[in-house]
């Protein structure tokens, strides 16, 4: 099992809540944690937690989804998802985007709203290349451009202290940051505000003298206008829950898909001048080995962009349908993992000993089997709950998802009726017949 059964439970309690499976208070906050990779989003949530997060990172990561941590500000729960960045060698694009849609859109079609976004960047960056910029314009498409009176836009990274060159170097590409409607000029104008992030591990305060924000004091901020300012849900969750929309049909799909329709353009030109290539009489070995070679890539490439066209095709249900067998998987493995814990422990609770001089260890004997019944029953009660979270994901999730596909996915679909499910608790999952 990847973490003991007390944290296995936390991350399936602070996920359930996200999606709506356990309902959250009616104080709770959940905020978004954007930005590239190395943005220091980790960081960024272990200060404002107290907690390595690191330990509780990729969990789930074998189903695709936000991790999700908490933290306690005034007497109130803080939900922080770290989201995937965009642009990341070690994921592709459509991938990243569809992890985010699938688990905001349940999240919406359960009632449980996203308060504010917290977007970190590095102030180390020497410019600003095509991964921010990436990431500031996939956070335009998921949010809207109405108003940003819920973002947080926090920059990273900066030295303690530093020559005054570089000081000068830093400020200007800060008042870049602000002014620039390329970067996040047009955000704060729209009412987005912008923090330099203490880098000292200062998990609080305000210095006035550098203008630098302690993280916790950050994310206060943040709460205060959200209780001002009350998002009614995010552009990206609308599309996908209310209109309805397939991934590739909303504003940060189309964003993706005209730069997939770009490469794939790229690669079938390259393909096409290879093929020419190669017909051409005396063309030596060597070269041909080269041009079979950029040949395959090509083929490789286009195969990729093949299956990324075909994820911008999925709405709410069949991403929920992929999520279904992911979960359950997933699930089943953690299941297995738990039961052979369960054994061990009942085996190591029986196979006492039995040449020890009872009058010697009795005490110590008694303090031992005393903690196994403890473990073992923590063992079992973490069981039920995974079973439990199961059930509802596998067999359609809520009542919510269930309304929001009636309403916006299956409507005015020729043909395609929906039975109620009763499986249990008064369950929605629909039934589809053609």
């Amino acid at each position: 099992m990847d973490l003991p059964a007390p944290q296995l439970e936390e991350q399936a309690d602070r996920f359930a809540a996200l999606l709506g499976i356990k309902k959250p208070n009616p104080t709770d906050v959940f905020f978004l944690v954007v930005g590239r990779t190395g943005s220091g989003k980790s960081t960024f949530i272990s200060q404002c937690t107290g907690k390595n997060v690191n330990i509780g990172h990729g969990l789930f990561s074998c189903t695709n989804t936000l991790d999700v941590f908490e933290m306690h500000l005034n007497g109130r729960r803080i939900f922080l998802c770290d989201t995937p960045g965009f642009n990341d060698t070690n994921r592709p694009d459509i991938e990243v985007l569809e992890t985010i849609a699938s688990c905001l859109s349940v999240s919406y079609a359960n009632k449980v709203r996203i308060h504010g976004i917290i977007m970190l960047h590095p102030i180390s960056d020497n410019r600003i290349g095509g991964s921010s910029l990436r990431n500031i314009d996939m956070l335009r498409a998921m949010i809207g451009t109405a108003r940003y009176d819920n973002l947080a836009i926090v920059t990273t990274m900066w030295p303690c202290v530093c020559k005054a060159e570089d000081d000068e170097r830093l400020e200007a590409r800060y008042n870049e940051l602000v002014i620039d409607d390329r970067f996040f000029g047009d955000m704060i104008g729209k009412g987005a505000e912008i923090f330099r992030l203490h880098d000292t591990g200062s998990m609080s305060g305000h210095d006035l003298a550098t203008g630098r924000w302690g993280p916790r004091n950050i994310v206060a901020h943040l709460v205060h206008r959200a209780d001002k300012h009350p998002l009614d849900g995010l552009l990206l969750q609308k599309e996908m829950v209310d209109q309805g929309k397939s991934l590739g049909r909303t504003a940060a799909g189309l964003l993706l898909a005209g730069d997939i329709n770009r490469t794939q353009n790229f690669h079938q030109e390259r393909l096409r001048e290879v093929d020419e290539a190669g017909k051409e009489v005396g063309v030596a070995l060597n070269q041909l080995s080269h041009l079979m070679s950029t040949r395959k890539r090509a083929l490789e490439e286009l195969s990729k962009l093949k299956s990324a066209n075909e994820a911008l095709e999925k709405n709410l249900f069949t991403m929920h349908l992929q999520g279904q067998r992911q979960w359950k998987d997933f699930l089943s493995r953690q299941l297995r993992q738990m039961e052979r814990d369960h054994h061990q422990k009942l085996l190591g609770s029986v196979q006492q000993p039995s040449t020890l001089d009872v009058s010697l260890r009795d005490n110590e004997k008694g303090d031992s089997m005393q903690l196994i019944r403890e473990e073992v029953s923590q063992i079992r009660r973490v069981q039920e709950k995974v079973k439990g979270y199961k059930g509802h994901i596998v067999n359609g999730a809520t009542n919510g998802v269930a309304a929001s596909m009636t309403a916006s996915i299956l409507a005015g679909k020729q043909g395609w009726r929906q039975t109620g499910c009763s499986c249990f608790r008064g369950c929605t999952a629909l039934t589809i017949f053609r």
